[in-house]
């Protein structure tokens, strides 16, 4: 389960190992971070999913993510988490994210950007895994995520994003889920 500790610590390795003091978090780990509380069922993740945006080569950088401190790798098997490094166009966000977005500063002055939960959500809607399901349930009932705020958004996300019948299907089932 991870806490805004371990998400510290996971930055705190990143930004020694690459020499960046900004990262952007997407998925999960961004809602433990813009939340005071969460239900601990949103909180089962063993990963953070970053990116460098100032880095000359964002790719390269997160390919060291990775590598060091990935799925596998000696952190994960030290500590039990792990970071993955991603890349600006991993997670679909709608247009716009970046003027919602939240910063937060690590106790080891880390700068960390995290889209805000209405748009991390739209991520996972787009993604629909079982994970990603179940996660927007929880999040739905606990009033973390706002559907309605959510579906007057569907129409700034990108082309690569599921069509917008099967988004506003999705949607539904959610609120249906819910009861919100």
């Amino acid at each position: 389960m991870l806490n805004r500790e371990k998400i510290h610590h996971i930055l705190r390795a990143a930004a020694t190992l690459t020499g960046q003091a900004s990262f952007v978090m997407v998925g999960s780990g961004a809602m433990i971070l813009n939340a005071r509380t969460l239900p601990a069922t949103m909180m089962l993740t063993p990963e953070v999913d970053i990116y460098a945006p100032h880095a000359d080569d964002v790719e390269l950088v997160s390919e060291i993510i990775d590598g060091s401190l990935g799925r596998d790798s000696p952190f994960h098997a030290r500590f039990g988490y792990f970071c993955d490094g991603v890349s600006p166009t991993t997670a679909i966000l709608p247009a716009g994210w970046e003027a919602r977005q939240k910063t937060h500063l690590t106790p080891d002055d880390i700068r960390v950007v995290c889209p805000e939960n209405d748009d991390v959500a739209l991520s996972k809607l787009c993604a629909w895994r079982e994970k990603d399901i179940d996660w927007l349930k929880v999040a739905a009932r606990s009033g973390l995520i706002r559907v309605e705020k959510m579906a007057e958004r569907l129409t700034d996300l990108p082309i690569k994003a599921p069509a917008l019948p099967v988004l506003l299907d999705r949607l539904a089932s959610i609120k249906a889920a819910t009861g919100r």
